[in-house]
């Protein structure tokens, strides 16, 4: 079964990486990071997950996580473990990690790693709701940042 599309780019970095069992699709926008990993994820390449997450959480920004895991066909034991142990230690700089798994073996890996960093990934097996959360994301994330309301900063007046 193919996977759905790609979300579409908006400003921000694209980065596409192969490896000879996988390949991951990377896409930025404002603070909301997609990764589309297909075939088998070798701890090799952890690093071409966490780095550009890390990179936004070094320029001062809280970023939104979503995995596209539909494709990946498994892991090496090693590479769960780092994620777990990255996805720990970024928790509190981070507004979330959301996870879309189909494989009954990345499934049960990702059932694990949630319970020990205590429940806070957002796991789906239904695209269109992964999508749907996705898109969200990416809409609040355009919006301009809450301020006072003008009727707040320039009450009415009233007639004299």
């Amino acid at each position: 079964m193919p996977t759905g599309p790609p979300p579409r780019s908006l400003a921000g970095a694209d980065e596409h990486i192969r490896w000879s069992r996988g390949e991951l699709r990377v896409k930025t926008a404002e603070n909301v990071v997609y990764m589309a990993l297909n075939g088998y994820l070798d701890k090799d390449y952890v690093t071409n997950i966490t780095q550009p997450v890390d990179k936004l959480i070094l320029a001062g920004v809280k970023p939104l996580i979503f995995n596209d895991w539909w494709e990946m066909t498994g892991y090496d034991t090693d590479a769960r473990l780092k994620l777990t142990d990255w996805i720990f230690w970024i928790r509190g700089k981070i507004h979330g990690s959301h996870i879309l798994v189909r494989s009954k073996i990345v499934s049960m890996g990702v059932s694990i790693a949630n319970l020990a960093l205590g429940g806070m990934l957002t796991v789906y097996t239904d695209r269109q709701e992964f999508n749907l959360a996705y898109h969200r994301a990416v809409r609040n994330s355009l919006k301009p940042p809450s301020s006072e309301s003008d009727s707040q900063r320039n009450p009415p007046r009233t007639p004299r």
